[in-house]
Order: structure tokens, then C-alpha cells, then sequence
């Protein structure tokens, strides 16, 4: 019987460039362990020399993880051979990366990574993580302990990516996001009507999207996004319950929907899900959801970046009391006033192009760097690179 054939996934120039910076620091670690080789070589020596007991198994999605960062690196090292002249194939060290990886692909010993994550966190430990979330904004005036408490609101009723904030807009009660996945056929946004939300959520949310980085700033988004993670784990812990993560309210949100009678489509749609399976493999189960009553409600009608939105959010001001008692907001997360925030200006209506502009100037960069370094390997193979003029990680674009 024939295979049936192997579907193309349209990735996004965020998710390249992400590629690149992980396949980066791959080629970084084999040229600091195998110098004097060229840098497919040592690729392929890192990967091959990696032990392979039980410690050292990776899981299936990681091994996968590696493959595209690698194989995107290795892509930009043949390409910079190539301009410079040299005989270079990107199959046959591909095949063995690939072979040295799924030998070593198996269930870890110890969780490692997201696998760590706590995937159940209880309305008792959020509202205690953003009680302390709340106390430090109030009293060191910090922005990202506010944002923070904001986000351990939020995030459970919404369920979006953090890095979905950036770029997302908040319009009367129209919530649109900016896919972070793309596939096939999907829009690049998704929009939720939240209707049903008290007014002081929906305040909460267009608050905490106007704090986040705008669109197309990798590096802003990276700093902000492990400020909040950091705060988050340190006041959940300090609150006396378990680690939790951002991710970790995403994963309640999915299983409040399913708990609520979402279908598979329903949850895809809110989730910005490419399949309607990944929920159910990849994500908490309904019994890890939380008993809310305000539910969004997908829109189905495609938002394209000129298509106009609503008008402007007049439920509730900037300076609105967000912590003030509310009869629909849910015991553990009781309001107080937190500082009036810094906020950027408010987020337009379409998405930015400076992923792209970004992805393509570090795509260049990269590939400059690497044609350099492919030059002195290929020229003289055999002749010790000088550490001060060789080594990546002292080199400069």
C-alpha cells in the first residue's frame, strides 16, 4: 500500500527565525567541542557523541524540535559552501543527524522541560498567586508583578498564547488574536466575542494586551514574556502552592471549554488549534476545568489585516477600579486597585510586517557569518582555526 502523501506545513516567519535561533546555538556547542573540524562535521559529531542511556532520552516531540532546528541550520551552512565554491550536500549529513536522534528517541527517565509544567493548577492556587502578584505591584510599583497578577485573570477565560498578545486587539467586546500558528487554509486571526465577561475582565484583558511588546521584536517579547513567567513561578511558590507556568492556564483554559460542553471545533477555534485533536492530546482533560460562568464565544467570519473591527471598547476606561468587587467574578480573585500602568499606545488593527523584516535581516546575517566561517574551514581543512578569529561565538556580524 502507497503512503499517502506528507502534508506541507506553511510556518510563519516568526516560527523560521525561531528555527534559526535554536539551530544556532546547535552549531555554537559543536564548533566549541570539535574545533578543528568544518561545521557540518561537527554537527554531526555533537549529535553522534551525545550518550544514549536512559537519561538521555528524548521525547518524541523533542526529537522532532531538533530536526527543524538542525535541518534549517545545516541548510544555511550548505547554501554559504556553495557561494563559496565548495562541493557540499545537505542529505547525507541530514541522514545521520536524523539517525543519531532516533536512537536516542524514548521516555526520558525525569521530566525535563514541558513536561515539568503543571497542567492542573486549582482556582485556590491561582487566586493565591495573584493575591501575592497583586500585594508586590502595589507595593514596589512593578509593571511585570502587575501584569503578572493580570495575566493569572485573564489567561484561564481566554486561553491564548503569551505570545499572541502581541499585536492582539480589544474591540467593545471583540477580542481579535493574531494567530502564532498557521496552517494550511487558516486565517492569520481569530476573534472571540466575550459578551459575557463582567466588564472589569474585559478592562483586564485590553490592559494587559496594551502591555505587552508590539509586534515584531523577538528579543522585547523574550525579555517581557520570562519576566512574567519568572514572577508568576516565584509568587506561586511563595503563595504556598506548586510551580505554575504561563502555559500552565492555557491548559485550563482548553479544559474549562471541554468541561463546558465545547465541541472538538469549538475548542480548535478559541485555541487557534491547526487540528481538532491537539486538545485532546497535548492539553489537560475536562476534569482539570474550572467551574466559570462567563464562556467566549467564537467568530467564525475570517479577519483579514483590512478588515475594520468594531469600534472602540467604551465598556470600560483606562482608569477603572479593575480590582473592585464584582458579583460575576469568582471568589479566589478578588480586585484591588493596582497602579495605573505605562502603557504603550494602543495596538492597531492590522499585524505588523516586522516579523518578516526581522526574519529576513537575521536570515542575511546569518548567512553572511556562516559563509565566513565555511570559507576557512573548506580552504584549510587541516590547519588549526586561530581561537581569537575562529570561534563563532567571538565573531561579529
Amino acid at each position: 500500500m502507497l503512503r499517502p502523501p506528507r502534508r506541507v506545513k506553511m510556518r510563519s516567519s516568526s516560527t523560521r527565525a525561531s528555527y534559526y535561533l535554536e539551530g544556532r546555538k546547535h552549531l555554537e556547542r559543536a564548533i566549541a567541542a570539535f574545533p578543528q573540524v568544518c561545521p557540518l562535521q561537527a554537527l554531526v559529531q555533537d549529535v553522534e557523541g551525545a550518550p544514549k542511556d536512559i537519561a538521555s532520552k528524548l521525547r518524541p516531540s523533542t526529537t522532532r524540535r531538533y530536526l527543524e532546528d538542525l535541518r534549517v541550520i545545516v541548510s544555511v551552512i550548505v547554501r554559504a559552501a556553495r557561494r563559496a565554491g565548495a562541493i557540499c550536500e545537505p542529505e547525507p549529513t541530514m541522514m545521520r543527524i536524523e539517525a543519531a536522534l532516533l536512537s536516542r528517541r524514548g521516555r526520558p527517565a525525569e521530566p525535563r522541560g514541558a513536561s515539568r509544567r503543571i497542567k492542573d493548577p486549582t482556582e485556590v492556587e491561582a487566586g493565591l498567586a495573584f493575591v501575592h502578584l497583586k500585594k508586590l505591584a502595589l507595593r514596589d510599583r512593578t509593571m511585570t508583578a502587575a501584569a503578572a497578577a493580570l495575566y493569572t485573570l485573564v489567561e484561564p477565560r481566554v486561553g491564548f498564547r503569551p505570545v499572541e498578545l502581541c499585536g492582539a486587539t480589544v474591540e467593545g467586546t471583540i477580542l481579535a488574536i493574531p494567530n502564532a500558528k498557521l496552517g494550511n487554509g487558516q486565517d492569520r486571526w481569530r476573534r472571540l466575542d466575550l459578551k459575557n465577561y463582567p466588564n472589569a475582565v474585559i478592562a483586564a484583558i485590553r490592559i494587559l494586551v496594551r502591555l505587552a511588546p508590539a509586534p515584531g521584536n523577538p528579543q522585547a517579547f523574550a525579555r517581557w514574556r520570562n519576566g512574567l513567567a519568572s514572577s508568576l513561578a516565584r509568587a506561586s511558590l511563595a503563595a504556598g502552592g506548586r510551580r505554575l507556568a504561563l502555559y500552565s492556564f492555557r491548559h485550563v483554559a482548553i479544559a474549562t471549554w471541554e468541561k463546558s460542553g465545547f465541541s472538538a471545533e469549538e475548542i480548535a477555534a478559541l485555541a487557534g488549534h491547526l487540528s481538532m485533536r491537539t486538545a485532546r492530546t497535548h492539553y489537560a482533560r475536562a476534569a482539570s476545568g474550572w467551574e466559570l460562568t462567563e464562556r467566549p464565544e467564537p467568530i467564525v467570519v475570517p479577519v483579514r489585516a483590512d478588515t475594520a473591527l468594531a469600534a472602540p471598547n467604551t465598556l470600560v476606561e483606562p482608569g477603572t477600579d479593575l480590582l473592585a468587587s464584582s458579583a460575576s467574578a469568582d471568589p479566589p480573585l478578588e480586585f484591588e486597585p493596582l497602579p495605573e500602568p505605562d502603557v504603550r499606545p494602543d495596538a492597531v488593527a492590522s499585524p505588523s510586517d516586522k516579523t518578516a523584516e526581522w526574519f529576513e535581516t537575521y536570515k542575511a546575517r546569518i548567512e553572511d557569518m556562516t559563509q565566513r566561517l565555511a570559507l576557512d574551514r573548506v580552504r584549510q581543512p587541516r590547519d588549526p582555526p586561530d581561537r581569537d578569529s575562529r570561534d563563532w561565538t567571538n565573531r561579529r556580524s
